[in-house]
C-alpha cells in the first residue's frame, strides 16, 4: 500500500456510469482540480464528530443513563461484545448477493464504533475501521437485475454501517482519510442509491409497503446524511430519503401499528427507517410528524400481541415458526433476536410524553437483529432514562389490529391468532387470507408452514375448487368483540378469491375462554362448488372417518370436530405440513362448514356436537364428556350468517369492527409526541431535491417562505376552506387520472388501491389488479383527503405542495405541512400566495 494513505484508504475506483456520475472528460480534469482547490474549506465545513445521534457534548450524560440500573446490563454485553470482535479478522469477499456479509459488517462496525464513541478506546474504533475498508473493498455492494439496476438490500445496510463508522469514529481520521473515505463510500453506497431514484426508477423506490423501501432509503440515506455537510450528491440523497422514509414510516404503520408485512420483515425494514429519521429528525430540526404518528397508532403493540404464549409468532406473511422466538432481553446468548424489537419498542415508548408500560417492557425484554450480539446500540440509544420495567401489563383478550387485519382472540389456556388482511400485491406474497394459528396448553396446535410457503393450499384456510387466493386480496372484517362468555370475530373474504365464490364469511367463537368454534358460511357463483377447509399442523394426526373427526396430538390433544354438514368427510392431507381436510361429500352451490377446535388432555374424550339448521336459525349445540353443555345460535340473513346468542347471552352489541378495541398502557402527560434525539445540533437546511429528477440551480433567487409560529397549533379550518381545498383535489384527481395517472393509495372503503379515473361524481378505485369499486366523493373521509393528496402530489408543483400542506395541517401534521409549504413557497410565480391561503384558513378568526 502507498504510504500516502496510512489507514489504508485506497482512491475512489472509477464507477459505472449512470445518469448523476456520467461527466465529458475534459470537465472531469477541471472539476478535480476545483475539488482540490476546496478541500480545505470543506474540511472545515465539516462538523465535529460525533453528531448524527448525539454530539461529544452529549457523552457524559448518555453514560450515565447506561450506567443506570435499566441498561447497565446490556451496556456491559455490547462491551464485551466489543471486546471479543477486537481479535476476529474482518470479512472477506464480495458483498453483493451476500447479505450475511454486510450484517454481519453492520454488527461489528456499529458495536465497535458505539463502544469507541463512549469511551474514547481507540482499539474499538480501529476494529470499526478494518471491518468498514473490508466493506468498502467487497464493493460494489449490488448485483444489478432488470427490475433492479441500483441500490440493493446489501447497499443499505453497507451504507449504514460505514455512516456510523465514519461519525462515531470521525475523530480518529485526519481530514485526507475523512475524504478518502467519504469518495469511497459515495461511490459504493450512494451514488447507486442516486441512480436507483433518478435514472432506473427501482421498483421499491416509491414502495410504501416492503422491507426494501425501508432498508435502501434508511441506510443510504443515513450515509447520504453523514456526509451531506460537504458532498452535494450525499446532501441530495439525504434529502431523497428525507421525502421517502417518513412516507414509508407513516404507511407501514396501519391504523392500530399493524404491517401489510410479517413481523420478521416490518422488524426488517421499520428499523432501517428509524435508523435514518432519528437521525434525520435531529439534523434537519423536525420529526416529520413520525413521532406523533407512531404514538396515535400504538405502534410496537402489534408485535407484542403477535408473539404466542408458546414464545413463538403468529408467522403470517412469510415468516419462520421459530423466527425471533422468546425474548431477546430474557435470554441474549441464545435467543438474541427473540421478541418484539428492542429498538423500536424502545423509540416507541420514548415518543409517548408519560411514557408507557407495555412498550418499556417490550423495550427491556424484546431482541434485536443477530448482528448485535444481544445488544443494540440502538436499543440503547433510543430507551427512554427511566427505571426498568415491570411486569408486562394484562393484554386484551379480544385484539384487533384494524387495516392490517391481524386479530388474537386468547384466555389463558387458549391463544387464536386470525390474518384477516392483505396478500400483497407489493411485498412478500402469501396467499393466507383466513388463515389462523392455534396455541393450547402452551401448544401449537395449528400452525403456519413458513417462508416460501405462499399457496393457500399451506395455509389453515378454505380451497375453492382446488384454487386459492390472488395478490392484491384484501378482507374486512364485519364483526369483532366480546360478551359474556365469548370473544367473536366475522371476517369477510368474499372477494379474496380468484373465481367460483360469491360467499365466504369466517366466524370464530372462542367460548368461555376454553374452545374455539369456526363457522364458514360459503357460497359458490354456481351449483357446483367444491369447498375444502384445511388447518395445518406440526402435531401428529389420527382420523376418526366414522365420527367426523381428527385428534391432533403433542403432550396435549386438539380434537376437530366437523359438525356440520351432516356428510362432511374428514381426512388427513399433506403440504409442506399434515393437514386436517374437511370437505362436502358432494360439490354444492352454498354450504356452512361448522367445526369445533377443542384442546384436551392427552387421551381425554371429545365433546358430542350437533348443529341444527332451521331456515334461517342455526343452533349449535356441544356436550362436554365431564358434563355441562354450551349452546350458540346464529341468524341468516340475506347477506349470511351471524352471531346471535351465546348461551343465551346476546351477541347483538359485538361491534363492527371499525374502531379501535386496543387498550392502551399510557400514563398520561402533557407535551407532544415526537422521535427521541439527544442534544441539539446546529439544524441543516430544509431538504429541496426533487423527488423525481436531479435538483436544477434556480435561475433567480428562491424565496422561502417564513416558518409559521409553533407555539400553538392553527384554528381549525372553516367549513368553507376546507371545501375549497377538497374541491381543488377533486379537480386535480379528474385531470391526473384523464393524463394517465393511476397512483397507489390507501382509503378506507377500499385498502390499497390504483385510482383509474375520477368523473365529478366519484373516482374508481382497482383493487387486486382487477377487482374495481366505485366510492362517490361523499364516502371519502378526512383521512382519505389526506392520502390522496399526497398520492397526487406532483413534486415540484406548487398547487399540489400547498395541497397537501392544508389536508396535513387539518391532520395536526404541522411539521410535515411545513416542509410542503416550504416546496410549494419555492415556486416564485405562485408559491406565496398559495402559503399564504393555506395559513389564512388556519388563521384565529
Amino acid at each position: 500500500m502507498p504510504p500516502e494513505y496510512p489507514i489504508g484508504l485506497r482512491p475512489p475506483s472509477p464507477h459505472r456510469p449512470t445518469a448523476v456520475s456520467r461527466r465529458p472528460r475534459g470537465a472531469a480534469l477541471l472539476l478535480a482540480l476545483a475539488a482540490a482547490a476546496a478541500a480545505g474549506a470543506i474540511a472545515a465545513a465539516e462538523r465535529p464528530r460525533p453528531n448524527l445521534y448525539f454530539g461529544a457534548q452529549d457523552v457524559a450524560t448518555l453514560r450515565r443513563k447506561l450506567e443506570g440500573p435499566a441498561l447497565q446490563a446490556k451496556w456491559k454485553r455490547l462491551l464485551a461484545n466489543a471486546d471479543a470482535l477486537l481479535g476476529t479478522a474482518p470479512g472477506k469477499g464480495p458483498v453483493a448477493g451476500n447479505l450475511g456479509r454486510s450484517r454481519n459488517a453492520l454488527g461489528v462496525i456499529g458495536i465497535c464504533a458505539f463502544a469507541h464513541a463512549l469511551t474514547g478506546s481507540r482499539p474499538y474504533a480501529e476494529r470499526a475501521r478494518t471491518e468498514a475498508l473490508a466493506l468498502l473493498d467487497g464493493a460494489p455492494w449490488e448485483k444489478p437485475a432488470p427490475a433492479n439496476r441500483g441500490a440493493h438490500l446489501a447497499t443499505g445496510e453497507s451504507s449504514a454501517a460505514c455512516a456510523l463508522f465514519y461519525d462515531w469514529c470521525g475523530d480518529t481520521l485526519t481530514p485526507d482519510e475523512r475524504a478518502r473515505f467519504a469518495d469511497r463510500l459515495l461511490d459504493a453506497g450512494i451514488r447507486p442509491y442516486l441512480a436507483s431514484i433518478e435514472k432506473y426508477s427501482d421498483w421499491w423506490v416509491n414502495n410504501l409497503v416492503s422491507n426494501w423501501a425501508g432498508v435502501c432509503h434508511g441506510g443510504c440515506g443515513l450515509a447520504g446524511l453523514v456526509l451531506a455537510d460537504t458532498h452535494p450528491d450525499a446532501r441530495r440523497a439525504a434529502d431523497y430519503a428525507w421525502r421517502h422514509v417518513p412516507a414509508f414510516l407513516r404507511e407501514v404503520h396501519r391504523a392500530d401499528g399493524g404491517a401489510d408485512e410479517g413481523v420478521m420483515y416490518y422488524t426488517y425494514g421499520a428499523t432501517f427507517g428509524y435508523y435514518f429519521a432519528t437521525a434525520a429528525a435531529r439534523r434537519f430540526g423536525n420529526d416529520a410528524g413520525l413521532g406523533e404518528d407512531a404514538a396515535r397508532k400504538l405502534a410496537g403493540y402489534w408485535s407484542v400481541y403477535l408473539q404466542g404464549p408458546d414464545g413463538r409468532f403468529a408467522n403470517f406473511n412469510d415468516m419462520d415458526e421459530d423466527c425471533m422466538s422468546g425474548l431477546g432481553g430474557d435470554d441474549p446468548a441464545r435467543r438474541p433476536e427473540g421478541g418484539p424489537s428492542s429498538a423500536l419498542s424502545a423509540l416507541f415508548e420514548a415518543c409517548v410524553p408519560g411514557g408507557d408500560a407495555l412498550l418499556l417492557w417490550a423495550a427491556d425484554h424484546g431482541g434485536d437483529a443477530f448482528y448485535w450480539k444481544g445488544a443494540s446500540p440502538f436499543a440503547l440509544l433510543w430507551r427512554r432514562d427511566a427505571p426498568p420495567s415491570g411486569a408486562r401489563p394484562p393484554l386484551d383478550a379480544a385484539a384487533l389490529f384494524r387495516d392490517s387485519g391481524q386479530a388474537i382472540l386468547q384466555s389463558p389456556s387458549l391463544w387464536f391468532a386470525f390474518n384477516g388482511g392483505w396478500t400483497s400485491d407489493q411485498s412478500h406474497y402469501n396467499q393466507d387470507l383466513g388463515s389462523f394459528v392455534l396455541v393450547a396448553g402452551g401448544e401449537r396446535f395449528a400452525s403456519d408452514p413458513g417462508y416460501g410457503k405462499t399457496a393457500t393450499a399451506e395455509h389453515s384456510t378454505i380451497l375453492v375448487g382446488g384454487d386459492g387466493q390472488p395478490a392484491g386480496a384484501r378482507a374486512h372484517y364485519r364483526r369483532f368483540g366480546s360478551g359474556p362468555g365469548f370473544h367473536y370475530l366475522a371476517c369477510d373474504l368474499s372477494r379474496c378469491y380468484r373465481a367460483g365464490l360469491a360467499r365466504f364469511v369466517r366466524h370464530a367463537v372462542l367460548v368461555n375462554g376454553l374452545y374455539l368454534v369456526l363457522l364458514d358460511d360459503l357460497a359458490a357463483t354456481g351449483p357446483q362448488g367444491v369447498f375444502e377447509w384445511r388447518m395445518q399442523t406440526a402435531g401428529t394426526l389420527e382420523v376418526v372417518e366414522a365420527e367426523r373427526r381428527a385428534v391432533v396430538r403433542r403432550s396435549g390433544a386438539l380434537h376437530v370436530v366437523a359438525a356440520h354438514p351432516p356428510d362432511a368427510r374428514v381426512s388427513e392431507g399433506q403440504a409442506s405440513l399434515r393437514h386436517v381436510r374437511i370437505q362436502p361429500a358432494s360439490p354444492r352451490g352454498e354450504e356452512t362448514l361448522v367445526t369445533v377446535l377443542y384442546p384436551a388432555p392427552a387421551g381425554g374424550p371429545p365433546p358430542r356436537t350437533a348443529f341444527q339448521e332451521e331456515r334461517y336459525r342455526g343452533t349449535l349445540a356441544i356436550e362436554h364428556a365431564a358434563g355441562g353443555r354450551d349452546t350458540l345460535v346464529f341468524l341468516r340473513a340475506d347477506d349470511g350468517w351471524t352471531l346471535s346468542t351465546v348461551n343465551g347471552q346476546s351477541a347483538a352489541r359485538v361491534p363492527s369492527g371499525r374502531d379501535r378495541t386496543l387498550t392502551p398502557h399510557r400514563h398520561r402527560a402533557d407535551g407532544r409526541a415526537v422521535l427521541p434525539t439527544i442534544g441539539s445540533p446546529a439544524a441543516l437546511p430544509p431538504p429541496t431535491a426533487s423527488a423525481a429528477a436531479p435538483p436544477q440551480p434556480p435561475k433567480t433567487p428562491v424565496p422561502t417562505p417564513p416558518p409559521a409560529p409553533a407555539a400553538k397549533p392553527p384554528a381549525p379550518a372553516d367549513a368553507k376552506a376546507v371545501e375549497s381545498w377538497r374541491a381543488r383535489l377533486r379537480a386535480r384527481i379528474q385531470e391526473a387520472t384523464r393524463a394517465g395517472e393511476t397512483p397507489l393509495a390507501t382509503l378506507s372503503l377500499t385498502g390499497p388501491a390504483r385510482i383509474r379515473s375520477a368523473d365529478d361524481k366519484g373516482l374508481t378505485a382497482v383493487i387486486g389488479g382487477s377487482a374495481s369499486a366505485i366510492v362517490l366523493w361523499g364516502q371519502l373521509k378526512p383521512d382519505d383527503y389526506l392520502r390522496l393528496a399526497r398520492a397526487f402530489r406532483r413534486e415540484g408543483a406548487a398547487e399540489g405542495h400547498a395541497t397537501l400542506a392544508f389536508f396535513l395541517m387539518a391532520d395536526g401534521q404541522l411539521e410535515a405541512a411545513e416542509q410542503e409549504l416550504a416546496r410549494a413557497g419555492a415556486d416564485p410565480k405562485r408559491g406565496p400566495a398559495l402559503v399564504e391561503e393555506v395559513r389564512a384558513a388556519f388563521a384565529p378568526r
